[in-house]
């Protein structure tokens, strides 16, 4: 199955009661999308541990400089189209011609950082007000809430064991808010999810077993005033000689659907440079 017709079918596929779940939305995650891209493309053409630290530009394509971290040897590839799909501060620094003389529109180009942080629970926690759902925003807070990672469970599950992920973003100036992301002590981060977490649930605290939190420096493009409708989207978007980008931050929002658009873009676009006549799929 490829990747695309798997999508489409854990999309359409009918749950017990006869009903399409409507979205995207997998126990796993977005891992659910990465095991079927992987599966589509072949374990002989999957590299999971080459590091791209270098693209440079001649007549006769693009030289890709690859460190194999598997074998701790340098590999050089020739490309007559390349995709990359990464934020623009770590292709600024990919890009040999761009670690030289970086464009200016890069600048505009800010990622703000976040904490994360997985609770595991010994049973569901009852909820005050709204029943316990998947997508869970809270009244007042500076968070943005938690998903309950358990929640396509089979239902007979649905009492049990949990985990709840827990975002909240630093909205501060990120330089700033990065110094204090690294600063903030774990036992601090762990209060805060505490006292966030708490008074949305009765007896709370004594079913709480673990609390992991990963800090995130770059996590997400930040969609500030201007920006959206700016031009140095517009010029990032724009590919270079066989070289297509391809990322969230390419639309200002960090969303799947910003993903899926410009990966597509991406993708059609290095048909066309080698010829090949494809329908848009956009």
């Amino acid at each position: 199955m490829s990747a695309w017709a798997g999508i489409w079918y854990f999309c359409s596929r009918q749950t017990g009661d006869d009903r399409s779940d409507g979205y995207l939305s997998w126990p796993e995650g977005n891992g659910r999308l990465i095991s079927e891209l992987a599966s589509s493309a072949g374990a002989e053409r999957l590299k999971t541990q080459w590091l791209v630290h270098t693209l440079e530009r001649d007549d006769a394509g693009w030289n890709v400089h690859v460190f194999d971290a598997a074998t701790k040897q340098p590999v050089w590839l020739k490309a007559r189209q390349v995709v990359l799909a990464c934020p623009r501060f770590v292709a600024a620094r990919v890009l040999a011609d761009w670690r030289k003389a970086p464009p200016d529109f890069l600048k505009e180009f800010q990622v703000g950082p976040w904490a994360v942080a997985n609770v595991t629970l010994d049973a569901h926690p009852k909820s005050r007000g709204f029943p316990l759902c998947w997508d869970n925003v809270l009244y007042e807070s500076k968070s943005l809430g938690y998903v309950v990672a358990t929640h396509q469970a089979p239902r007979a599950d649905e009492h049990g064991p949990t985990v709840l992920t827990w975002y909240y973003p630093l909205t501060g100036d990120p330089v700033a808010e990065r110094t204090r992301l690294l600063e903030t002590k774990y036992e601090d981060w762990e209060a805060l999810v505490m006292a966030d977490l708490s008074p949305a649930h009765f007896n709370f605290e004594p079913m709480v077993k673990r609390i992991e939190v990963m800090r995130w420096g770059h996590a997400m493009i930040r969609p500030r005033p201007g920006f959206i409708w700016g031009g140095a989207r517009q010029k990032a978007q724009q590919s270079l000689e066989g070289l297509h980008f391809a990322h969230t931050e390419l639309g200002g929002l960090a969303l799947f659907e910003e993903a899926n658009h410009f990966g597509v873009t991406a993708a059609e676009r290095v048909l066309a440079g080698l010829g090949r006549r494809s329908d848009s799929w956009l």
